[in-house]
């Protein structure tokens, strides 16, 4: 490393860290010091030109640019180091800056003036950071540096393990914010309102819809809505209010600036409404205000809508749309336009749901426009106005997901459909839909002005090789009637391999079924072995045979992440997304899904179900399948496999919860290995099942062998569990499903999905729910109490009891859950696949 500068290596930024290296701290002899954690990197170079730039600029404080271990940035692709002097006391400069605290050059006098306080437990960084800082108010930030950081972001609510340390949201946040503010008198300084605020949104963010944690319960939930409140309260309105900047590329969302003003204000009185710009001679042209309390905030409201989903059927275009929750109230006047005649909307119910720490508290406001072809013209607007007294004025509006076929991040973004391209007006801020006719010519003028557009972007130039792969495959593939479908991609066996086998045996028909693994997979091998040809996840084949595809059969929500589309390349490929989408399910719709089950998550043209109870779910308002006829009653295809080959075997198989494992870095992956999933309630409570010393004997005795079968989601975790005689602890990631299910006599799980696999086949299953463990869902349409296939237990001795009573009749399947079963279930045969096979094959000819 550079002479001008130390190096000091730590384990983690904590107090024991900061203790540890004080002497280090005293006896400095460099100009300069940085500190690094275990597995981060500094290059000579990039320390050298951070020293250079503290020294031109007479800095105490250099901020350098990083990425994180889990990261896809690419090192090698060195970007050009430049530096700015950033001021503390200027928003639009702080949001420049990162919130890692290890990336940062300091001056050795400096640190050794402002000793890093341990007290201040995960925040020692920041507060030294600051502290630092803050006596010049300035600080520089480095761009174009490779520094890598050996720890996930803090921001990374999936992979950063401190978001699941109760310390983290308590005793130690409190004490930094109560440390922090005891340095000021009166009101705080705005850089450190910023980074309060920010500490903040990551801390809910971590546990934002159905990545809650569970960190946090009762009162413990409670006292941390009490920290953020008090800490609210030294927080300026205006930084609250949606759309201000508090990172680069963040602004803060309608959902938390509803949380954060409720908590700051037990009476929360809000109120939007217009304004006339040039009266108020502030050069604004967005005439939409809020009053926060009777306070008027000079924010810019911007109500974008967002086009979430579009489809063109029976020669209707329809477009499923969200909007901020005040949208929907008297306040604020506004229209929809076509052709500049305002036309009518229908209002959905549709699941537009924002939960904090499992409480939904925001719920923004969904509608449907339906265009007829018959009202076409040669040329189209389609325009969201805001009506004030004097004149209209356009809504912005904004795309989020690859179901609204063209992006507002791309100036050349279209689609074609029919005979008609829609695109939106050229600018940064989209305001206007037009929809035209098109013949080939228009469409190839389309795509080259598209290819000009993108390759201007710096990340456009690789993203258009896609679209020529795509073009140049085009004759090959577009003429064939691909069916693909896919499991978990590491592990196959489930409704996707059995739907893929039954439509290779349909030679009657056109479809080209393909099913889709990674190379590497256990279960690759095998259907090789068993003569199969799986596509391998992530190939050039594989690609284009995703953008070919005429269906998609998923199992589980998120079809182009599963197929090798990364989030960055969508707006450059989303037109090109043509397959319908058709669920055919991992486990039963019965839970409240309407998360990631809803109609514009997949835009899920078929739904297919294996109980009337399923259908009365999904048909809920808040699914927003309109069309109900989309929810299709024909069966699961694996179920075609299950037939009762009992080998004496009690079956304990749990499902996983998101707060116990780490996050996988793609979808293609299983979940890395957790240091602290022996620390969760889980691992104990079922760790203290599998070696409880009654159910082993009883076990022995009855002549019965237990197996712990481990959710293929904490597959890895597999190595925790104790190992006893008579028990055979096995990982999901390498099991075959319907081997285990089949020779097993009785059940055990808590909420999993394969109950219904066992109880498909009239078998007994016993229900686990320790108080300790609440699911993953609420109920929605199956009810434990009312239609469960078995006992329910709730605590261990009571289940051990139950389980050596069944072993000891036999695990004779009762006639009360025999009853449950015959009426839960459609169908009790083996022809699923045949039925969904047939059911789509003539949809689709119906449908061309």
């Amino acid at each position: 490393m550079t002479e001008q500068c130390t190096v000091l290596k730590i384990d983690t930024l904590t107090e024991n860290l900061w203790t540890n290296i004080r002497k280090s701290i005293d006896s400095l002899k460099t100009e300069y010091v940085v500190f690094i954690g275990a597995g981060s990197n500094f290059s000579d170079e990039d320390l050298q030109f951070a020293c250079e730039y503290a020294e031109r600029e007479h800095l105490d404080t250099v901020m350098m640019e990083c990425c994180y271990m889990e990261s896809t940035k690419d090192s090698s692709q060195g970007s050009i180091r430049s530096g700015k002097i950033i001021h503390l006391k200027k928003q639009k400069e702080l949001i420049s800056l990162p919130d890692d605290y290890e990336a940062v050059l300091y001056r050795s006098r400096a640190v050794q003036e402002n000793r890093p306080d341990p007290s201040h437990g995960y925040h020692v960084a920041a507060d030294l950071f600051y502290r630092v800082a803050e006596k010049s108010m300035i600080t520089g930030y480095v761009r174009g540096t490779q520094v890598v950081i050996g720890h996930p972001a803090q921001g990374d609510a999936s992979r950063n393990s401190d978001n699941r340390k109760t310390d983290w949201y308590l005793d130690c946040f409190e004490k930094h914010i109560q440390l922090t503010r005891e340095r000021f008198t009166g009101e705080l300084p705005l850089y450190v309102q910023v980074h309060f605020l920010r500490e903040l949104i990551i801390r809910y963010d971590a546990n934002k819809n159905h990545a809650d944690k569970q960190v946090l319960k009762g009162e413990q939930l409670q006292r941390f809505w009490d920290i953020s409140s008090d800490i609210l309260k030294d927080i300026d309105d205006k930084l609250m209010i949606s759309g201000t900047r508090l990172w680069s590329g963040y602004a803060l969302a309608f959902a938390l600036q509803e949380k954060f003003l409720h908590l700051k204000y037990k009476e929360l009185q809000e109120k939007y409404f217009l304004v006339d710009p040039e009266q108020e001679g502030k050069g604004e042209k967005y005439p939409l205000r809020v009053l926060v309390n009777g306070r008027q905030m000079w924010n810019r409201v911007l109500p974008r809508v967002c086009i979430d989903v579009i489809n063109y059927e029976k020669d209707k275009l329809i477009l499923d749309c969200s909007s901020p929750f005040f949208m929907k109230g008297p306040d604020v006047r506004w229209s929809v336009l076509f052709n500049e005649k305002e036309i009518e909307y229908l209002e959905t119910a549709r699941y537009n749901d924002t939960a904090y720490f499992g409480q939904t508290d925001y719920r923004g406001y969904t509608f449907r426009i339906i265009l007829k072809k018959e009202d076409f013209q040669e040329k189209n607007t389609l325009q969201f106005v805001i009506k004030g007294d004097k004149k209209k004025i356009e809504h912005p509006i904004i795309t989020r997901r690859y179901t609204s076929r063209i992006s507002a991040a791309l100036d050349a973004s279209y689609w074609c459909f029919d005979r008609y391209v829609m695109t939106f007006n050229r600018g940064n801020v989209k305001k206007l839909i037009r929809i035209e006719e098109c013949d080939r010519w228009r469409h190839l003028r389309k795509e080259l002005a598209f290819w000009k557009a993108a390759s201007q972007q710096d990340k456009g130039k690789e993203k258009i090789k896609e679209r020529i792969w795509y073009w140049l495959s085009y004759p090959y593939y577009h003429r064939k009637n691909i069916w693909l479908t896919f499991d978990k991609l590491y592990k196959g066996g489930d409704c996707g391999e059995y739907f893929y086998k039954y439509a290779l045996t349909r030679k009657d028909t056109d479809v080209v079924p393909v099913y889709v693994m990674n190379k590497d997979a256990e279960d690759t091998q095998r259907l090789r072995e068993e003569g199969y040809q799986p596509l391998i996840h992530g190939t050039r084949k594989h690609r284009l045979m995703f953008l070919h595809a005429k269906m998609v059969f998923a199992t589980h929500a998120g079809l182009y992440n599963f197929n090798g589309i990364s989030n960055e390349e969508i707006p450059y490929l989303q037109d090109l997304l043509s397959a319908d989408a058709v669920c055919i399910q991992h486990g039963l719709s019965v839970q409240d899904l309407a998360f990631n089950a809803n109609q514009a998550f997949n835009n899920n043209k078929l739904y297919y179900c294996a109980s009337k109870y399923e259908v009365a779910n999904l048909r809920k308002p808040q699914y927003g399948y309109l069309d109900s006829s989309v929810i299709r009653l024909k069966g699961l295809a694996r179920y075609d496999g299950l037939k009762n080959r009992d080998q004496k075997q009690i079956l304990i198989t749990p499902t996983w919860r998101t707060y116990i494992s780490l996050g996988a870095k793609e979808k293609n992956e299983s979940r890395p290995y957790s240091e602290m999933f022996k620390e969760t309630d889980y691992y104990k409570i079922y760790n203290g099942l599998i070696t409880d010393q009654k159910l082993l004997d009883t076990a022995r005795n009855t002549g019965y062998k237990v197996v712990y079968l481990v959710h293929p989601n904490i597959g890895e975790q597999v190595v925790d569990f104790e190992k006893k005689d008579g028990v055979e602890i096995i990982s999901a990631l390498g099991v075959n499903y319907e081997k285990i299910l089949c020779e097993s006599s009785l059940m055990v799980t808590d909420y999993s999905g394969v109950q219904f696999d066992f109880a498909y086949m009239r078998k007994p299953v016993v229900y686990y729910h320790p108080p300790k463990l609440p699911p993953h869902y609420v109920e929605g349409g199956f009810f434990y109490e009312t239609q469960g296939f078995g006992e329910i237990c709730t605590q261990h001795q009571e289940l051990v009891d139950t389980l050596c009573a069944y072993m000891e009749s036999g695990c004779a399947l009762k006639s009360f859950y025999r009853e449950r079963q015959d009426d839960f279930f459609a169908f009790s045969d083996h022809e699923n696949c045949k039925r969904i096979f047939e059911d789509a094959y003539k949809w689709q000819k119906e449908g061309i």
